[in-house]
């Protein structure tokens, strides 16, 4: 049920007040415990190898006592990795879930309200066919609320400016060692193994090492035995990243797939279609008929069957995707400017010094964009473009950000929310301010 007390005009969000009744709510923590896992996996690994060795150096009793500090965060870390692994299923509570000013309200059937969320703490949202508005947050749960009511977890979204034009969604994908029969349980024991074997190795390079301050002459086993430290660290750096989740990330200039190691970036006008795949979801290419593949379920869950009257919960997700990525593409784009103008904000083989000032003699009166059909508003809309080149979009955040800083900053703002590549966000905040990010442009933003 959905209600909008007091005649508010649906385009004035912050006076309204939207509320679905009587649905289910839950949170599921499953990322951050991933997160959190990682981190004194990562964080107890370094800080026992470092306490061990010093101890070990220093001959000391009490410094190799607390040196198993940094073993109890590694294995505070697994128990966190072991706990992600399990998926648990969010558990459900009937509550009324309310939109208020700027912020979503959980309240229960008694009217405590339970929790708060800002919307500046929501950073995407979708809706998954049949039942489920998808909300994820900054601090990485997940908010899934259960209704059947599509057109007011619509109204919810774009509200909460969650719609595809205006955020990028972040969907995550299973990890690579689960695309691999019982993968996840031998990369996790793998880790378990690896534990006790670089526990043994850094006590035997702290030996070591306080040999050679003694006796300087065999520096071959300090060398051996760090070798072999490194080896152990690498490998559980590599299980971690295996056993860490991958993303699928949507925006409205394309989509980028972070894999375990490395990533592909495609521009919407790459992708000639989207089709549902029985483990996920394919993407076909313009150039050359090739096809990316991106996994949405592991290697042992059934395959996802295209239509169904009844969809599971992988098979809505999938769905989801596969719509997301298709509206984006539907979107309509493109600024109003005659290419003829176009063409001066080109780079064409200009150094990137070169390329800055000549884009700030074009800001300025009398010289530049205002007698070449550009003004505020055209290039604001070529800012918020996802169909045009990057280095256009940049050079009119410059031009932009030289006469009007706070709209260029604006512009920016709205246009990096539902941005998916990284490199070229940073770069359009950097040209707001009227700089120009070399290294972004040298690993090829989209």
């Amino acid at each position: 049920m959905i209600e909008a007390p007091g005649g508010a005009a649906p385009d004035q969000p912050s006076s309204e007040t939207l509320r679905l009744r009587a649905v289910l709510a839950g949170i599921d923590r499953t990322e951050v415990r991933r997160q959190r896992g990682i981190v004194f996996c990562l964080s107890g690994l370094a800080a026992s190898i470092a306490l061990k060795v010093l101890a070990a150096v220093a001959n000391s009793g009490p410094a190799c006592f607390v040196s198993f500090g940094g073993d109890l965060l590694l294995l505070s870390g697994l128990c966190f990795l072991a706990l992600a692994a399990l998926r648990l299923i969010p558990s459900f509570m009937r509550a009324d879930v309310a939109v208020e000013a700027d912020a979503l309200v959980l309240r229960r059937e008694n009217g405590v309200a339970t929790r708060r969320i800002p919307f500046a703490e929501i950073t995407q949202g979708h809706w998954e066919d049949p039942d489920r508005l998808i909300l994820g947050l900054r601090s990485r749960e997940i908010l899934v609320v259960r209704t059947r009511d599509e057109a007011a977890a619509s109204r919810v979204l774009a509200l909460a400016h969650l719609t595809p034009g205006e955020r990028v969604l972040r969907a995550g994908l299973p990890t690579a060692a689960s695309m691999f029969p019982f993968g996840s349980a031998l990369a996790s024991g793998g880790l378990a193994i690896l534990f006790p074997t670089l526990l043994a190795l850094t006590l035997a390079l702290g030996g070591s090492i306080q040999k050679f301050l003694h006796h300087p002459r065999h520096p071959g086993e300090v060398a051996l035995a760090l070798a072999l430290v490194a080896s152990g660290v690498g490998a559980g750096f590599a299980l971690l990243r295996l056993l860490r989740r991958r993303e699928l990330v949507v925006g409205t200039d394309g989509v980028v797939f972070r894999k375990a190691f490395g990533e592909t970036r495609l521009r919407h006008a790459d992708i000639r279609s989207v089709s549902k795949h029985p483990r996920g979801l394919q993407l076909e290419l313009t150039e050359g008929g090739a096809r990316v593949f991106i996994p949405t379920i592991a290697a042992l869950q059934g395959n996802l069957r295209y239509e169904s009257a009844v969809p599971t919960l992988e098979e809505t997700g999938r769905d989801a995707l596969v719509e997301r990525i298709e509206g984006t593409r539907r979107a309509e784009r493109g600024a109003g400017i005659p290419e003829a103008s176009l063409d001066r904000l080109d780079r064409r083989g200009r150094s990137i010094p070169e390329w800055r000032e000549d884009l700030r003699e074009l800001a300025r009166p009398g010289a530049g964009y205002r007698h070449t059909a550009m003004g505020p508003s055209d290039l604001g809309a070529l800012i918020e473009d996802a169909s045009a080149p990057a280095e256009r979009r940049i050079a009119a955040a410059v031009i932009l950000g030289t006469n009007d800083r706070d709209e260029a900053r604006t512009r920016v703002r709205i246009a990096a929310s539902a941005t998916a590549d990284d490199d070229l966000r940073a770069a359009l905040e950097q040209a707001a301010e009227g700089e120009i990010a070399e290294e972004a442009l040298r690993r090829r933003v989209l």
